[in-house]
């Protein structure tokens, strides 16, 4: 048990990586642990969420049979994996559970008892784990499906109240069933939640190739309303280096004045990628947007992509990291240490003699920031 100390001892962004490979008991019950490790140990141990043959006993049901709606609101009573999981209640992480399987006779039974429970229950709790479980099932479907389901006030509170850490791209599923109007109303809402939700950069559902990106870049065009999107176009551009994305880069610009910080950093993101402004100019918002610290995560995941990603130079990567490490610093947070690893590695396999001082200086890097290499 000595792991789950360990492990609650990890940076926030290592620890985020690491619990899609637990087992999903354990997956859930560590991604908000607020115990101490002895403390959570002891709940496990004492069979506060149940034993390891309920939980198998539990996944063979919610793969023959689905959830009912009792399923949903008996597990609105529990913070975990509940004690009686084998036979009542639902599973946390269900899509851990269903991937990579056939779900598809389940799904619609599954969809109308999640939209019957949503449009009937009071709880606010349960209505933001009913809209993360509709939008996540929306991958197994297609538009057509949804038009029996169809209204729009309930779409519109369903995407109100997505709450999920990552985005689903199926959400579009349920957006352009919609007469035109009505899609201008549920994309506001789509890209309202990209920002105030915070999805994780690089942590999609879905494919991305189904993202209407033109639909996207034209509403962003149209109105500051839709800035969230700024965030998922970011995200996109990084993860598929090859696509010329038509950017909308006058609303983009716009944009980097603006005082939610996640919209502030992705505008500065696409306008490097789009030779707009350059790579000083991009490590000049580091100190802004981690200084309150909300967002972390999010911008975090997207600056590992930035350093993982063709599209940028070592030279770009080697300033990212050392302005990172220096604003992190400055922000209190131990976060730092992911890129001075990763600021040693590049330095380890490059050739532009930037493990010289000379060379360092000349390319305007800050000089109590140097590394000796070796």
């Amino acid at each position: 048990m000595g792991c789950i100390d360990i492990f609650l001892k990890i940076d926030i962004v290592k620890r985020d990586e690491l619990l899609s490979y637990l087992p999903w008991p354990l997956m859930y019950v560590l991604s908000d642990a607020k115990e101490s490790a002895a403390e959570l140990i002891d709940a496990l141990l004492g069979g506060r969420y149940g034993y390891s043959g309920q939980w198998l006993d539990a996944e063979g049901r919610a793969l023959r049979l689905g959830f009912s709606d009792a399923d949903f609101l008996y597990s609105d009573k529990f913070e975990g994996p509940n004690p009686n999981i084998a036979t009542i209640g639902c599973l946390p992480y269900v899509e851990a559970i269903f991937e990579g399987r056939n779900i598809s006779n389940i799904v619609p039974s599954y969809i109308s008892v999640l939209m019957k429970v949503f449009s009937e229950c009071q709880s606010k709790n349960l209505k933001l784990t009913l809209a993360d479980w509709i939008c996540w099932l929306a991958e197994y479907t297609d538009k057509e499906f949804w038009k029996d389901y169809y209204e729009l006030g309930v779409i519109n509170e369903i995407l109100s109240r997505y709450n999920d850490v990552d985005m689903s791209i199926a959400v579009f599923n349920l957006v352009d069933m919609a007469g035109w109007s009505e899609q201008s109303i549920l994309y506001s809402k789509v890209s309202e939640n990209l920002y105030f939700r915070s999805p994780g950069f690089g942590h999609f559902y879905g494919d991305l190739n189904e993202i209407p990106l033109l639909k996207i870049c034209a509403y962003l065009e149209q109105d500051s309303k839709f800035m969230g999107f700024a965030n998922l176009l970011c995200c996109y551009a990084l993860l598929n280096p090859a696509l010329k994305i038509p950017f909308p880069v006058a609303a983009i610009k716009a944009l980097i004045s603006n005082e939610h910080k996640l919209i502030k950093f992705s505008a500065h993101v696409i306008l490097l990628l789009v030779e707009e402004i350059n790579a000083i100019q991009f490590v000049s918002i580091l100190p802004i947007v981690f200084e309150s610290g909300k967002n972390l995560k999010s911008i975090l995941n997207c600056l590992n992509l930035m350093l993982e990603s063709s599209l940028f130079s070592n030279d770009q990567k080697i300033l990212i990291c050392v302005h990172a490490v220096r604003a992190l610093d400055e922000a209190g947070s131990n976060s730092k240490q992911l890129f001075q690893e990763r600021l040693s590695r590049i330095l380890d396999s490059d050739l532009s003699g930037l493990a010289t001082y000379e060379v360092w200086d000349r390319l305007g890097l800050p000089a109590d920031a140097f590394i000796r290499n070796g």
